[in-house]
Order: structure tokens, then C-alpha cells, then sequence
């Protein structure tokens, strides 16, 4: 109750709240939430008679199939949904940190709580789109133990939300965002080795969009249609799908290895998009990707054909 109390100070609703714990300074506040946020796990585990280490986080460990269960839910309960609504007020990096910290801990007790699941999945999510650093590494390790420990659907709903997010962060590249970008692509390509198999129909799913603006530029020959492939956005997304491919579809038996062939036709018709001199380095950006794709994949891509066409355009005579 005094956890809770600490989680919600502040706000409108506790204001007639006979039951809400008092706190009596900023230094109390200070000290419960930090002791609660450091044991809390602990307790839980302790109170099920779970005698381990909580930084080990065994993935075998699963509290509701445990006897003492019913008892310690609603405490499991209140102890994630205040720390949640407790990361949603923060602003200071080092504290959300902290919090994100804690819950990959408690990753465990959230397996029967599919709504408080997703709202720590969306959280998370705003963390790894927009924090600072140490924040968004937090976040990703957080969302990364979740679609790991948690039962379906809590993969394929994290795998959406990290490239989907990432997706929204690549539209712009300048020297501020462009490690920013880099890592975010990392993280994607780390999430969707988790689980090949689930991995695989989002994948097919997000190549082909890609595809899909490709002919679409291809049909209405407009600039607006070309813009939405010649853009950042598109390339940077085309370059993170080749990183997941080139990393996990290595072997002739990986459930990826599919995907190899329909990546490399959509890099292949971007390159060839707008065949002028004004797009060579976007040429040459995308033949420096596929040739990434064909060396780690050990498969052959034609791209000397793009290479010798850049040599008729008349302006680099």
C-alpha cells in the first residue's frame, strides 16, 4: 500500500483517498520506492519459496505453475502495475533506467497478465523509441527477456512493435540520429533471431511491403510514388532487412533462408528504379547491400550489370 501510494503521489485521484499511506518527506518517497524497486522481485520469488538469484532469471522459472500462486497474484499484480505507472510519470533517464531495469526481473510474474503485459510492451516500446541511451538499452533488454520468457502472443506483438518503432525512427538521417538508427536496426536484428519460425511470416509480411511500393512506383511512374522508395525510410529499412538475413539465413537449413531470393529482387528493382546519374550513390549504396546479402549468404547476385550501367550515364564520362 505504501508502494502504491509512493507510485501514484501526485496524482488527482489520491487526493480524497482515505486509505492511501501518507509520506511523510521527499526522503521517504525517495527511500521506498529504491527499496521496493530493488527487492520486490525478490520478495516475490521468496514468498513462492524461490530461492534464486533474481539477475539470473532462469527461463525455467514459472511462478503460476507454483502451488503458493494464487496467493501471491494480486501482490505480483499491484507490485508490476505500480511500477508501471511509476516509469510513465519519470523523467529522469538514470531513475527510468532503473525502473525498465526491475521489470526485466519481474519478466516472470507478468506470463498471466496479458493486459498489463501489453501496456509494459508499450511502455517499453516509447522507452526504446525516444530515450536517452542508457534508457533505450535498458528498454530493448527489457522487451528482448519478455518475448523470450512470456508464452504467445507476447513475441510476434514485441517483433512488430521493435521494427515498427524503428521503422518510424529511420525516416530521417543526419549525424545526430544516424548511430541512433544503427543501434535500432541491431535490436531488430537481434529480436528476430530469437525465433526463426515466428519470425519468419512478420518478415515475409514487411519484405513485402516493401515490394509493394516498388511496383507501385514501378506503375504510376509518379513522384510521389518514387519518393516513397527513394527515401531514407525505405533504404534504411531495406539495409536492416538484409542485416537479419545475412545474420540468421546464413545456412541451407534456416527458416529465413527463404527470404534471401525475394530481398534480393526488391533491392535489385530499387537500384534500377530511376536508372540517372543524380541516383548513383543510391545505386551504389544498395549494390554495396546486396553484395553483403550474396557474401554472408553464399548465394549469386547479378550486380554488374547495375555496376556497367553507371559507366554509360553521359555525366560521369
Amino acid at each position: 500500500q505504501a508502494y502504491r501510494s509512493a507510485c501514484h503521489y501526485g496524482d488527482d485521484e489520491n487526493d480524497g483517498d482515505e486509505v492511501s499511506v501518507k509520506l511523510a518527506s521527499s526522503s521517504a518517497f525517495h527511500e521506498l520506492v529504491q527499496y521496493t524497486l530493488l527487492n520486490g522481485d525478490l520478495i516475490l520469488r521468496g514468498l513462492l519459496g524461490h530461492d534464486v538469484d533474481d539477475e539470473a532469471l532462469d527461463a525455467s522459472f514459472k511462478p503460476h505453475a507454483n502451488a503458493r500462486w494464487k496467493k501471491v497474484q494480486p501482490l505480483a499484480k499491484s507490485f508490476i502495475g505500480n511500477t508501471l505507472h511509476l516509469l510513465g510519470n519519470l523523467t529522469d533517464a538514470e531513475m527510468t533506467s532503473l525502473v525498465l531495469q526491475r521489470l526485466k526481473a519481474s519478466t516472470p510474474f507478468m506470463a498471466t497478465f496479458e493486459r498489463l503485459t501489453k501496456r509494459v510492451t508499450r511502455t517499453a516500446l516509447l522507452c526504446f523509441g525516444s530515450g536517452e541511451p542508457s534508457v533505450r538499452v535498458k528498454a530493448i533488454l527489457l522487451l528482448r527477456q519478455m518475448a523470450v520468457v512470456l508464452p504467445p502472443p507476447a513475441f510476434e506483438r514485441i517483433a512488430k512493435g521493435v521494427y515498427r518503432t524503428f521503422a518510424s525512427n529511420a525516416k530521417f538521417v543526419n549525424p545526430e540520429s544516424i548511430e541512433h538508427v544503427a543501434f535500432m536496426s541491431t535490436c531488430v536484428v537481434e529480436i528476430f533471431g530469437l525465433d526463426p519460425q515466428q519470425s519468419y511470416p512478420l518478415a515475409f509480411t514487411y519484405i513485402r511491403q516493401l515490394a509493394s511500393l516498388l511496383r507501385g512506383a514501378l506503375t504510376a511512374k509518379s513522384k510521389e510514388a518514387f519518393r516513397n522508395v527513394y527515401c531514407w525510410q525505405y533504404v534504411n529499412c531495406l539495409e536492416c532487412w538484409e542485416r537479419v538475413l545475412s545474420t540468421h539465413a546464413k545456412d541451407e537449413s534456416s527458416v529465413l533462408r527463404p527470404l534471401v531470393y525475394p530481398m534480393a529482387q526488391v533491392a535489385l528493382g530499387a537500384a534500377r528504379l530511376l536508372p540517372s546519374a543524380r541516383y548513383a550513390p543510391l545505386r551504389l549504396r544498395l549494390v554495396a547491400l546486396l553484395n553483403r546479402l550474396a557474401s554472408q549468404t553464399d548465394r549469386f547476385i547479378p550486380i554488374a550489370p547495375l555496376l556497367m550501367e553507371l559507366l554509360t550515364f553521359s555525366e560521369l564520362t
